[in-house]
Formats: C-alpha cells, sequence, structure tokens
C-alpha cells in the first residue's frame, strides 16, 4: 500500500541556537523576531544557500506533535555550519582584540536610551548590509553588546574605540549627563577618530559643550542631516547600501521615533 509522502515545516531559531518554533507555517503564532532567553536575532534560513532550516515532519497533511525537532548544526542542503555552530565550535572567550577588531561602527549612547539605540540599530540595517551582528557595538543593545567575558569592559571599549571604523553619538538629554558617554566620546576626540554626533531634540547643537563642540554635530530635525550621516558612514564603514526604497522606509522610521512625544528615556 501506497503512503503520502510527507513534508517538513520550517524550524525559527535565534543566532546563539535557541529554537524558537519548528512549525513555523502551521503555528504562526509561535513565532518571534527576537529571542526571549538571550534576545539575539531570529532565523528560518541558511544564510549561505538560502534553504529553509527543516522543522517538524507533516505527514499526509497532518503535523507532528511529539518531541520538538532538534537544532541542526549544518544546512542539510548545502552542508554550511549554522551560526550557532561556529559559535559552539568557536566556544573559547573571545579577547579584547578579537573583539574590537571586528567592530565597523560604535554606537556611544545613554543606557536610559535604549529605545533610541535599538532604533538607531534598524536604521543601519534597513541603510546597510551589515556584515554580521559584532560588526556594531552598543553596549546596551541585546545582541550588540561586548561579547568578551576575558576582559574588562573598560578594557574592550577601549580597544573598540581605537579599532572601530566609525564613532557616532547619539545626544541627548541622559547621555549629555552620562559620565560613560562623556568619556567614551572623550576618547574618541583625543584619538582623533571619525566622530559625528546625532543630536535628537530637544537637544540643541549648544548642548556639546568644551572640545566636542567642534564635533562634526547633525541633527534628526534638519533636513538633509540624518541622509548626510548616512553617506559618512557608508564611505568609513565600507557597507554595501541596500535598495533605495528599503533605505527611505528606515529613515522615515526612525525620525517618526526621534519626533515621536513616545521616545522617553528607559529608567
Amino acid at each position: 500500500m501506497s503512503t503520502m509522502p510527507g513534508t517538513y515545516d520550517t524550524m525559527q531559531v535565534c543566532l546563539s541556537g535557541h529554537r524558537i518554533t519548528d512549525s513555523y507555517y502551521d503555528y504562526p503564532q509561535f513565532r518571534a523576531n527576537a529571542c526571549s532567553n538571550c534576545g539575539e536575532k531570529t532565523v528560518i534560513s541558511c544564510e549561505s544557500c538560502g534553504e529553509e532550516i527543516r522543522g517538524s515532519y507533516r505527514s499526509s497533511g497532518f503535523a507532528y506533535l511529539g518531541e520538538p525537532r532538534p537544532v541542526p548544526s549544518n544546512c542539510h542542503n548545502c552542508g554550511e555550519p549554522y551560526p550557532w555552530s561556529e559559535q559552539v565550535l568557536n566556544s573559547q572567550p573571545q579577547t579584547t582584540q578579537e573583539v574590537s577588531l571586528k567592530v565597523g561602527l560604535f554606537i556611544s549612547h545613554s543606557a536610559q536610551d535604549l529605545t533610541l539605540a535599538t532604533a538607531f540599530i534598524s536604521l543601519m540595517e534597513g541603510c546597510f548590509e551589515v556584515p554580521a551582528k559584532n560588526a556594531i557595538l552598543c553596549t546596551s543593545v541585546p545582541g550588540y553588546k561586548i561579547t568578551t567575558s576575558t576582559d574588562s569592559t573598560s578594557d574592550v571599549l577601549r580597544a573598540s574605540l581605537q579599532d572601530c571604523r566609525a564613532i557616532v553619538g547619539l545626544v541627548t538629554s541622559a547621555s549629555v549627563k552620562s559620565m560613560w558617554v562623556g568619556a567614551e566620546l572623550g576618547a574618541a576626540w583625543a584619538l582623533k577618530k571619525e566622530l559625528s554626533l546625532l543630536v535628537i531634540p530637544p537637544c540643541e547643537y549648544n548642548s556639546i559643550e568644551g572640545p566636542l563642540s567642534s564635533s562634526h554635530l547633525l541633527k534628526t530635525d534638519v533636513s538633509g542631516d540624518l541622509e548626510q550621516l548616512l553617506e559618512e558612514l557608508k564611505e568609513r564603514v565600507q557597507w554595501t547600501s541596500r535598495p533605495l526604497p528599503r533605505q527611505r522606509d528606515a529613515v522615515s522610521t526612525f525620525l517618526n521615533l526621534c519626533s515621536s512625544p513616545a521616545l522617553t528615556p528607559n529608567p
């Protein structure tokens, strides 16, 4: 007697290897954009070939409801390791030098501005093909924090500031009072790094005092300033630009957030 061949649903996994769901299409209510365990982004396909990750097995149109399918280490189509497999193979803690040399963009910000910092990362990823998550260092945003456990936070920050290709400071009412932001931007100035300060209303240009006042200042409520910043960052970090419609959407979303009354510092 012949039987109907079964098919596989798709698995959603975070970049650290946590399974989100192995029934991505059958049970869409279990999908998630970020992992609830570690905050990493989630994927459903191989980065190398685009083949979707095999999930639960459907037999004759019925979803399998037994034990969840284990998270695979390698793509069944091309054989390349998934990101979490590479993390397992290279599980030794990274040194300060290894972390700093991978950072393309350093985002200096106040921890109270988590919403803004997260939105700025979304802007970067909407406008550029960011090569890897650790190409951006943003110490308050899950998935973009310091990953080394062998050195102090201060050592990693110093090394990352020295080795990164570009530094953007998010100037807000919270960041101008932050000792950490002051130290980071002061170090960038002393190192003669390419430093851009993005001023978010209600802050003004005069919110920046001392030597940093001579830095390259841009404002989100000045027409063309954000686009100018993006052009400068493209030149500095050498990332490939995404299609213009996607860039425009990303810019519009970020500017709408910056002008929203909802953008208030986290306590």
